[in-house]
């Protein structure tokens, strides 16, 4: 089985854990854990600020990636997904947590979104139609704007030829 064949299999395990783990909210704080050592990574990456607002663009039904962050730094985040139960449930999840002054969960298409606001941009490897949304971006982003996509790598950690037009839209 190849890396992309697994990767939609996790994937769709994803989705429905995160449906479940969703409508039990002691279970959020333990389940976002195993996105940590992502989010210290694109903190690292990125010198995000308590000042800085992040827009997460595919932040799912639960919005792992907002919540660490703004956690970790302090930021204020803006999740966006396509889907409205996602978003739906992502609301829930910030309730839940009482994080509603810190992040702000949009419905919205990332084809059509306004990103211009956002220094910070990290973007789900998830996100459909992926090329056509990071063209987008690279379109209409901030020229200071710093861009962290999430994408598989070779075993020797070199973008896969798949993401090799990451090289054409970004510097």
């Amino acid at each position: 089985m190849d890396a992309f064949a697994l990767k939609f299999i996790g994937d769709f395990l994803f989705i429905i854990i995160e449906k479940i783990i969703v409508k039990l909210p002691s279970l959020i704080p333990p389940y976002i854990t195993y996105y940590e050592d992502i989010v210290d990574n694109e903190i690292t990456l990125a010198p995000i600020t308590k000042q800085d607002t992040i827009i997460h663009i595919g932040c799912g039904p639960i919005p792992s990636t907002s919540l660490l962050v703004a956690q970790k730094t302090g930021a204020r985040t803006i999740g966006i997904d396509k889907d409205i139960l996602s978003v739906k449930n992502a609301r829930y999840c910030v309730h839940a947590l009482h994080l509603e002054d810190q992040i702000q969960i949009d419905h919205g298409d990332a084809l059509t979104y306004a990103i211009q606001s956002s220094r910070f941009l990290i973007v789900s490897q998830g996100i459909e139609p992926r090329y056509k949304v990071l063209e987008h971006i690279a379109e209409t982003m901030r020229p200071d704007a710093l861009v962290i996509f999430r994408t598989l790598s070779s075993k020797e950690g070199d973008i896969t030829t798949q993401d090799a037009i990451l090289s054409s839209l970004f510097t």
